[in-house]
């Protein structure tokens, strides 16, 4: 049973395209192929497009539109018109509109500072999706460690479990244990042995679940650390309550919907103030009618 264990986690990297992962090869994958960090860098990205004057309203808007008719009636063979001929008009019309607000209660550069806040949000929330992302990969990485340690464990215990049956049936033989005593040794055995099976499919699990996070094939194998890398640094309430306050991506977030509030607030009460805007325009209408050759009729 040790053997056919071994066979599937030390077979050769040609056979099923084993690669060393390192945490830090990880991360970077992760950031670079997780479709939650993609995404929230597009949202970033369409934020920071969105926050101009144009959208805020202080900019005059052009509209311009044109249209253009064309219109055939033959009326060359029909008896009962006057004017047996190929009837042909055409019209080409254009408007040109401008409106320019120069005051609508401060709503414009209220307007302005919400989409300030706006992008932001989108910023912070980007870096709190990344945040996130570098904190699930570099626990799943740690998981995958554990589960390879609890694996090689068992392994262990099986080994041990396997020297203790063959030193017991010696015994046996010699008649210093009974039958009894032998089968629970065998059951132990077969205990241990199921439980290698499982925690070799918990392993495999684990770097299924660390494909996931990197957005890669799930049944991409690697070749992880053998270690956990472990710092124990000491830290002051004091300092930690700072850091989080002033740093914290979550609470900076708070704080800026807070604010995305008050400019809503002032954006409602824009409507109880005068509005000034200008507004000019321009048409133009041409027309012209065929009616064919007249020197018949």
């Amino acid at each position: 049973m040790k053997k056919l264990i071994l066979i599937y986690i030390i077979i050769p990297n040609f056979l099923f395209g084993q690669d060393t992962l390192t945490l830090f090869d990880a991360i970077n994958i992760g950031l670079q192929e997780n479709f939650s960090v993609q995404i929230s860098k597009k949202n970033k990205k369409i934020s920071e497009i969105n926050n101009n004057w144009a959208n805020a309203g202080a900019l005059p808007k052009i509209d311009i539109s044109t249209r253009i008719e064309e219109a055939l009636s033959d009326q060359s063979k029909n008896p009962a018109s006057f004017i047996q001929e190929k009837l042909k008009s055409s019209s080409i019309s254009g408007n040109a509109n401008i409106n320019w607000t120069l005051f609508n209660g401060f709503a414009i550069r209220a307007n302005k500072e919400r989409l300030d806040k706006l992008e932001k949000i989108s910023s912070n929330s980007a870096s709190l999706t990344i945040e996130n992302t570098i904190q699930a990969i570099i626990l799943q990485y740690h998981n995958c460690i554990l589960q390879k340690h609890k694996l090689n464990l068992l392994q262990k215990v099986v080994s041990l479990a396997r020297e203790r049956l063959n030193y017991q049936n010696k015994k046996y033989d010699l008649g210093l244990i009974t039958k009894i005593d032998l089968l629970q040794i065998e059951s132990s055995l077969l205990s241990d042995s199921t439980n290698i099976l499982l925690q070799e499919q918990n392993y495999i699990n684990s770097l299924k679940n660390l494909n996931l996070l990197l957005a890669i094939e799930t049944e991409k194998k690697w070749i992880i650390d053998k270690e956990i890398n472990t710092h124990i640094q000491i830290y002051n309430y004091n300092d930690l309550k700072e850091s989080t306050l002033s740093n914290n991506t979550n609470i900076l977030n708070q704080y800026y919907n807070i604010q995305l509030s008050k400019q809503n607030m002032k954006l409602e009460m824009s409507a109880f103030y005068p509005v000034i805007s200008i507004n000019s325009g321009a048409a133009y209408n041409k027309s012209t009618y065929d009616i064919g050759d007249l020197s018949n009729t």
